[in-house]
């Protein structure tokens, strides 16, 4: 009997349904498979660009975060070493100009009342704390007018106090001597010093220039001796000063 492709698909009709079957499913998956393939490389370059995205910008905050962290320490150092405070010994100088008056506890002018004047002042002392100090204080100013210069002396114990690092405002208490001299420059001189009497001072300053170890100030200060007679000799001026610490 002959063997034909027919007879054997005639006696086999299940093997045949099979193999065609098997052929549209493999043609069907052939099919499919650069749309599969197509979205599988979608889904990649999605996968990939999202875990990207979230490097950098993971890379972002850590570039944020140290930024901050040198700022804040940066901060931090230049409030730490910012020149508030000082300590030890404390010397100073100014150079004043203001007035000098005489006044009746009337409140009347005695000698030749209010004259522009011109001094200076010394002082020595030391920092009780770094906003407190203690000074000894030597304050003079005078005016001369026709020969006669009228001048007063003013010894005083302060204490300075900075309200803060730049601003501070000092008082003290003491003694005074007033002094008038007349001189006709042909080596003729008379004089006329008045006894030592109590005398306070007042200031308050503000620092141009400040530093651990050195401070220039413009000053505002005032004084007066309390003389017989209910008489008070005064100064008043504004000073340029300088103080080492």
């Amino acid at each position: 009997m002959r063997f034909s492709e027919q007879a054997f698909h005639a006696q086999h009709p299940v093997g045949r349904v099979g193999v065609l079957d098997s052929v549209r499913a493999r043609c069907r998956a052939c099919a499919r498979r650069p749309a599969q393939r197509a979205k599988e490389y979608a889904d990649f370059a999605l996968g990939t660009g999202a875990a990207a995205l979230q490097l950098v910008m993971m890379k972002l905050s850590l570039v944020a975060a140290t930024l901050f962290a040198v700022s804040t320490a940066s901060a931090d150092s230049t409030l730490i070493t910012t020149p508030q405070h000082r300590d030890g010994m404390v010397l100073g100088a100014t150079i004043d100009g203001g007035h000098i008056g005489c006044e009746t506890d009337k409140s009347n002018d005695c000698g030749s009342g209010v004259r522009p004047a011109g001094g200076f002042s010394i002082m020595a002392g030391g920092m009780i704390t770094p906003m407190l100090a203690l000074t000894g204080e030597l304050w003079g100013m005078g005016h001369t007018e026709d020969s006669i210069t009228a001048s007063q002396l003013l010894a005083t114990v302060n204490l300075r106090a900075w309200i803060v690092p730049r601003l501070w405002v000092q008082g003290g208490l003491g003694a005074a001597r007033s002094k008038l001299t007349w001189d006709d420059g042909n080596f003729v001189m008379a004089m006329s010093t008045s006894d030592v009497v109590p005398a306070f001072t007042a200031a308050v300053g503000v620092e141009l220039v400040h530093s651990p170890t050195f401070a220039l100030d413009l000053q505002l200060r005032g004084g007066s001796g309390f003389y017989r007679g209910d008489a008070r000799v005064w100064n008043t001026a504004l000073g340029l000063g300088a103080t080492w610490y």
